[in-house]
């Protein structure tokens, strides 16, 4: 509960700049004891293509602190908007290791929007790479 999208300085926006800074957070309460669980945060396109994801210790890495029932994890993401004008939905994901294989115990797609500002017009693709020319007539 809780999902932000904010600055470095805390305050909340849904309208990002390229080239700065961001931090996606939210507040997990556990309904149930439980332990070895991980984070997942994926980030797509209006269309549905994921552009960016990454998982929170790794990938089947879990962190080994033990939450009791009814504690809370508060969960923070912090990342450069590099990606060209346009409207991107964040998912995430928890998931513990349970019995030699993992279980998802919360999944929220699309629970978030954002949209990047900038001129469509001479630009392309998904993320902005800092591409520049120079010309030489020869």
């Amino acid at each position: 509960s809780g999902f932000s999208l904010t600055t470095p300085e805390g305050k909340p926006v849904n309208v990002l700049v390229q080239h700065e800074k961001y931090c996606f957070s939210y507040k997990a309460t556990f309904n149930e004891e439980t332990g070895h669980i991980n984070f997942g945060i994926g980030i797509i396109t209006e269309k549905g293509m994921g552009v960016s994801w990454k998982l929170y210790p790794g990938k089947l890495k879990y962190i080994h602190d033990f939450i009791h029932q009814g504690e809370s994890v508060i969960v923070r993401w912090q990342f450069m908007c590099l990606f060209m004008p346009g409207t991107y939905f964040i998912n995430t994901g928890i998931r513990r290791w349970r019995q030699e294989d993992e279980e998802l115990l919360f999944k929220g797609a699309e629970i978030f929007a954002f949209r990047v500002l900038g001129n469509k017009k001479d630009v392309g693709g998904i993320f902005d790479t800092g591409l520049t020319a120079d010309i030489k007539i020869c």
